[in-house]
Parts: structure tokens; C-alpha cells; sequence
């Protein structure tokens, strides 16, 4: 079951991202700066959550993404899901089942 669980995780939109800081308060992304590179577990709400928690003055929060799908089920009897484009930007994609693994289309880009 815990094997099932994480592959149907993994094929869900994630975020990678760097971090760089200095202990001056204002860091540039040099080398001297990076202190390395993650990648979120549960998709784009959990990016928004570390965000708003160590940036006060983050672009993305909670409230924004808090109301995006995360593999529910839509009005048509498909799934719906945050999703990546072949571009890399965000998108919310169909599913034709409940663990969101069959992608069927993408039904909106996000911007």
C-alpha cells in the first residue's frame, strides 16, 4: 500500500526549487549564497505553505493555491489535478480515475 501511495505521488505536479541565504539578511543567488535544491512532496500547496512561512513577503501563498484541485473528482465524472504542461507552467489536468495516474486532458492553464 505505502509503495502504491508514493508512486501515485510521484507522477503528480511537484516544485523544485533553490534556496539561497546570507547571514547579512540580503543574498544574491551566487554560489557563495546556495544552500541547496528541493522538491516539494505534495505538490504546489505544499510550496506555498514553506513560502508564506519563510518569506513575509511571499508571491504565492496558501489562499491563493488553497482552492486548486488536488485530485478530485469534477463535475463530468473525471479527476481533476494541478498538472505541468510540456512548458513547464502550471496547469489543471483531467484524470479518467481516482488516483489521478491516467491523464486524460488538460482542462485549463493557470497563470
Amino acid at each position: 500500500t505505502t509503495y502504491w501511495y508514493q508512486m501515485a505521488m510521484c507522477r503528480r505536479a511537484q516544485v523544485a526549487y533553490s534556496v539561497y541565504a546570507s547571514s547579512s539578511g540580503s543574498a544574491s543567488c551566487g554560489s557563495g549564497n546556495f544552500k541547496g535544491t528541493f522538491v516539494t512532496q505534495d505538490g504546489l500547496s505544499e510550496f506555498a505553505y514553506l513560502m508564506e512561512t519563510y518569506d513575509g513577503y511571499s508571491p504565492i501563498t496558501s489562499d491563493i493555491v488553497g482552492d486548486l484541485p488536488m485530485c478530485e473528482q469534477g463535475n463530468d465524472g473525471n479527476y481533476l489535478s494541478v498538472g505541468c504542461a510540456s512548458d513547464g507552467t502550471f496547469t489543471i489536468d483531467e484524470f479518467s480515475d481516482q488516483y489521478c495516474l491516467q491523464r486524460v486532458d488538460t482542462y485549463t492553464y493557470l497563470s
